[in-house]
């Protein structure tokens, strides 16, 4: 690490009283919609710095991934506009040997049953002080403005629609006025025989007729074929979460989606509307900003859709965790060890992880040479060999699993400790996040790639023969 890079903790250490010193104060025109501006951006500045407080207190803690989540969640709530939520995000992403090299700590389940209602209870006061800007402009009949801040305001809830006897809108922190509940009443679209407003999936289909549901807090299932197979793959997934945050030690504090579309027209439309037609091939695809995972069943065979389904979640479950982007050997390799075939079971129900995957998915691996070298491996892209190659895809989605597996387990203590600390590095400093709204620095620091060529790129030729020798004996 270069000496112009901040040491130890220093830095944001000696930046924090200036980073905690509050949203700046603003002027309002003399206008009423130049005054429902200012109260709505001081109400943005006010969330991102919530949000960057509760990050720093995180961090002191040593809660990395979940001081990481703040720090995101305080950029975008602020639009990008809260300056000590950029500065903490950039001052992280630089990469603080010495602060990584420790052993941090990994919270139980009281921990994060905390931080959640600590990150609950920001998010209410955020949509609170929102709610009086959006009432404010209502009152001083700027209708269309009030309904844009509303609909933002209730999407980004992603519940179902609540409304009192009086026909209001209510949510946990304030009730909307009648007229624009009524407004919002007449928009939605129903499931299960509850009312939604259009979120980004719905939204990017309005030609979907009909769409069951099974909710429950956190996770939510659709399915375009029955209520049945909604309840069934939610049940599944119910059982994967606890698994997911014991193994990557978090808990996401976003509500996870997953809908199981049995067309292949409409999976296809859909990627088109959210402009990702390069997953067109997948048979499934995890969207890392909005928390929604798609998976088509209709290109599924009926006894792999569960499989599928564990893979796509375990996706969205690390996106919703952090906003890193991670290498697609790692990502590929991470699904596959909770959806891969012969990784997981299902008796009764009840859903078994950590099996080692099925031979006819292996044999391929067990050849005198690799299909993937391990340098290749690291380069590779999943999506991309799906699209030009679906046999050698194939391929990579095993050996990338086979690599996770080897280095987490038998490769030596060593490499195991040093692939947990990259693990660790990448989520808890943001390398090379993706963040809503916020462009991609040009000269941006190492990615996630650089950073595991640094700690093993000397001795992948040495790990090669090891992770061969290893696949013929698994």
């Amino acid at each position: 690490m270069s000496e112009g890079r901040y040491h130890g903790c220093g830095m944001i250490q000696a930046l924090f009283p200036l980073l905690l010193a509050g949203a700046a104060l603003l002027t309002p025109g003399d206008d009423d919609r130049s005054r429902f501006l200012a109260m709505r951006t001081k109400a943005l500045a006010d969330a991102g710095q919530r949000h960057l407080e509760l990050g720093v207190d995180l961090r002191r803690e040593g809660l990395c991934v979940q001081a990481a989540e703040q720090i995101v969640r305080a950029v975008e709530v602020s639009g990008g506009q809260n300056p000590g939520a950029l500065m903490v995000l950039r001052l992280m992403q630089n990469l603080d040997d010495a602060f990584w090299r420790k052993k941090l700590p990994r919270p139980g389940t009281p921990r994060l049953d905390s931080y959640a209602h600590e990150a609950h209870r920001l998010d209410l006061a955020d949509e609170k002080q929102r709610l009086d800007a959006a009432l404010w402009a209502w009152t001083h009949r700027l209708w269309e403005d009030a309904h844009a801040e509303y609909v933002e305001i209730v999407s980004a809830r992603g519940e179902p629609l609540e409304f009192s006897k009086s026909g209001c809108l209510a949510l946990e922190s304030g009730t909307l006025p009648e007229k624009e509940s009524q407004r919002i009443h007449d928009e939605a679209v129903a499931i299960n025989d509850k009312l939604y407003i259009r979120d980004r999936f719905l939204a990017a289909l309005p030609q979907l007729k009909e769409l069951f549901e099974m909710r429950t807090p956190g996770l939510c299932v659709r399915s375009t074929k029955s209520l049945a197979e909604a309840r069934s793959v939610h049940a599944l997934v119910l059982q994967l979460l606890p698994v997911l945050e014991q193994d990557l030690g978090a808990r996401p504090t976003r509500p996870l989606t997953l809908v199981v579309l049995g067309d292949v027209a409409l999976y296809e439309t859909y990627l088109d509307a959210v402009k990702m037609p390069e997953h067109k091939a997948a048979l499934g695809f995890a969207d890392q900003l909005s928390g929604i995972a798609v998976v088509c069943s209709g290109k599924i065979q009926e006894g792999e859709v569960a499989g599928v389904c564990l893979h796509e979640m375990t996706h969205s479950f690390h996106f919703a965790i952090s906003r890193s982007s991670m290498p697609s050997w790692y990502s590929e390799g991470l699904a596959e060890s909770y959806g891969g075939q012969g990784v997981y079971s299902l008796q009764e129900g009840k859903l078994s992880v950590g099996g080692v995957m099925t031979a006819a998915r292996l044999e391929p691996l067990r050849a005198s040479k690799l299909p993937f070298g391990l340098r290749e491996l690291l380069e590779g892209n999943a999506a991309r060999l799906l699209g030009s190659d679906p046999e050698r895809a194939h391929s990579f989605y095993a050996e990338s699993w086979a690599f996770v597996r080897f280095l987490r387990s038998s490769a030596g203590e060593d490499v195991a400790r040093r692939f947990a600390q990259w693990e660790q590095t990448c989520r808890g400093a943001l390398v090379d996040a993706v963040i809503a709204g916020l462009p991609a620095e040009k000269d941006k620091p190492l990615t996630s790639s650089d950073l595991f060529l640094k700690s093993f790129g000397k001795e992948l030729p040495k790990l090669e023969d090891a992770f061969s020798a290893w696949l013929k004996k698994l």
